[in-house]
């Protein structure tokens, strides 16, 4: 089999991996052999699939290392920059991930799934402006409405226009939370983000669960209560966002 059609078939494996695969670290360590074993006949490949299984062990930085080697050899692939911008925002580099998911949609004008790609980074990130500009796009690609197609997003940007507070401080308090995560060698958590009611008042929840056990999880939020007490924020927004590290374990 040919070199390309080789790392092209490792490829489909890898982006196919069931949840119990993704679970399954010596897998994953097998089929990094093999990607390693292309690497002097197809690096453009090797380096997309150690880009990608890199970033499902949680290895942060050699996960930017391999895909930033396969752009740089081929820069104008839309796939390679399409999953580049989905484990970056995976692993919580979110303005990496708006980056290059841009360029993702750069090289393929008109295409729905690139503009949502575009769409979830921004929502991940808090960046609601750019997000309502992609909504808006999507609402106009897939002849929807945006209710219908967009779901939970809509309110959630509402949410953020209703609030007056500047994007800016929304995007910098995601940061932060995830910021954290890096400093600690944590790249790989579940998210879930939802509008939720407090009484009379909603708020935008961010739910970051990671695979550390309790007494991690409560140091880590420890320390981010102890930094967004410093940050110079609207006193809204600590009641119209909350942002809390869980544990998986």
């Amino acid at each position: 089999m040919k070199p390309q059609l080789k790392s092209n078939e490792l490829l489909e494996r890898v982006i196919h991996l069931s949840r119990d695969d993704l679970q399954n670290r010596f897998l994953l360590h097998a089929l990094k052999k093999d990607a390693e074993r292309l690497l002097s006949s197809d690096a453009i490949g090797a380096y997309h699939v150690l880009g990608l299984i890199n970033a499902f062990l949680g290895e942060g930085q050699a996960s930017i290392d391999n895909f930033e080697k396969a752009i740089r050899l081929e820069p104008q692939d839309y796939v390679l920059r399409s999953n580049y911008a989905n484990k970056l925002a995976d692993m919580g580099f979110l303005n990496e991930a708006i980056e290059q998911a841009q360029i993702a949609y750069k090289l393929n004008v008109g295409d729905p799934g690139a503009a949502s790609d575009v769409l979830q980074c921004c929502m991940i990130s808090a960046r609601f402006e750019q997000a309502a500009y992609w909504a808006e796009l999507l609402e106009k690609m897939k002849h929807l409405e945006k209710e219908q197609y967009l779901g939970g997003l809509v309110s959630t940007i509402k949410f953020y226009m209703d609030s007056g507070i500047p994007e800016s401080e929304w995007v910098n308090k995601a940061n932060t939370a995830f910021d954290i995560l890096h400093d600690h060698g944590i790249y790989s958590f579940d998210l879930n983000t939802s509008i939720l009611e407090d009484e009379d008042s909603y708020f935008l929840s961010y739910v970051v669960g990671v695979n550390r056990d309790v007494e991690t999880v409560s140091d880590l939020n420890f320390e981010l209560a102890e930094r967004l007490a410093m940050m110079d924020t609207a006193p809204e927004l600590s009641t119209a966002m909350s942002v809390l590290f869980t544990s998986l374990q």
